[in-house]
């Protein structure tokens, strides 16, 4: 899911959530001085039929009471499409959003050598993306943190990053292992994660599930 495709079911999220039609959500707006605000400019946004600019964002925030990333970042995602451009992990969004710079290029999207490592012991039939995606699924659950993030934390600590790297993986290794066991990955969990909808959470639920159900079958 792009960046676009985000803002625009967060805004109809938290509208509904604040008991607010369209014209009302416009009519804040306007008071705010966004005079060009209207019931039809935000049914444009709501049906992506309108691009969303650096203002509207600060004004729809104003209006939901919410920080920007509350509207460009999915709960429990720990990658987001960037319109146009690459995949980013979610913190590195925070970071930019919060005065940082973002990663893009070969550290994009949590795909430092850590994170390419674990993915490099998944199911190949899987691509790069969606097996990166799966492990920062899992970290996320575990540490609540990318791989590397969750490294460097324990660098701080005193931890050598060489033993800190193959504390992690070891650590990972068993969740990893049950959920990308060979033929255990059907068409519609890969349908799942390349939509990018809110995923982390409901893959890990799911390749859990044919985990313990075949696990229980013999």
């Amino acid at each position: 899911m792009t960046v676009s495709q985000i803002i625009r079911r967060r805004v109809v999220d938290l509208r509904q959530n604040s008991g607010l039609s369209q014209d009302e959500l416009a009519a804040r707006l306007r008071g705010l001085g966004f005079t060009r605000w209207t019931r039809s400019a935000v049914a444009a946004l709501e049906s992506d039929r309108r691009q969303v600019s650096l203002s509207d964002l600060v004004g729809l925030a104003a209006v939901f009471e919410c920080r920007l990333e509350d509207l460009v970042i999915l709960p429990g995602a720990a990658t987001v499409e960037l319109d146009d451009g690459p995949r980013l992990a979610t913190s590195d969004l925070r970071a930019a959003l919060g005065g940082g710079v973002p990663r893009l290029g070969p550290a994009a999207a949590g795909t430092g050598d850590l994170e390419r490592s674990l993915a490099e012991r998944l199911d190949k039939r899987l691509s790069l993306d969606n097996r990166v995606s799966i492990v920062l699924a899992t970290s996320a659950e575990m540490y609540g943190r990318t791989p590397t993030e969750e490294r460097n934390e324990r660098a701080r600590q005193g931890r050598a990053k060489q033993w800190a790297s193959r504390d992690i993986a070891k650590e990972m290794a068993d969740k990893l292992t049950r959920r990308t066991v060979a033929g255990q990955i059907v068409d519609a969990l890969l349908i799942e994660l390349d939509k990018g909808d809110g995923y982390a959470s409901r893959v890990v639920e799911e390749l859990d599930a044919v985990t313990e159900s075949k696990e229980t079958a013999r």
